[in-house]
């Protein structure tokens, strides 16, 4: 699979984090955790749940899931493929 992905704020950026994953049966993603920024995740490929604050969320493909500062979460993935982009950015880019 060819995946390209541009990025183009207008904001200072060097709060973005940007990363891709693709690993089979991922570990330590189900360990209860939180961050300062904002994180978003993109689901290319994998199911399950995403945990946030007690709350399940379908974690599927082209699934989106947004994530604000402190809030604590997980992911509990059936076993096999998980692929995903994830971005992370603090409340100063928002300004």
């Amino acid at each position: 699979m060819v995946c390209e992905v541009r990025i183009v704020l207008p904001i200072d950026c060097k709060e973005l984090h940007f990363h891709y994953k693709s690993e089979n049966s991922p570990t330590g993603l189900d360990v209860r955790h939180c961050h300062d920024k904002y994180e978003i995740l993109y689901v290319v490929s994998g199911s399950g749940k995403c945990i946030v604050e007690g709350r399940a969320l379908d974690v599927r493909p082209g699934n989106v899931i947004i994530i604000s500062p402190f809030q604590y979460h997980y992911l509990a993935l059936e076993c096999g493929m998980f692929e995903r982009f994830v971005v992370q950015f603090g409340r100063a880019s928002l300004y």
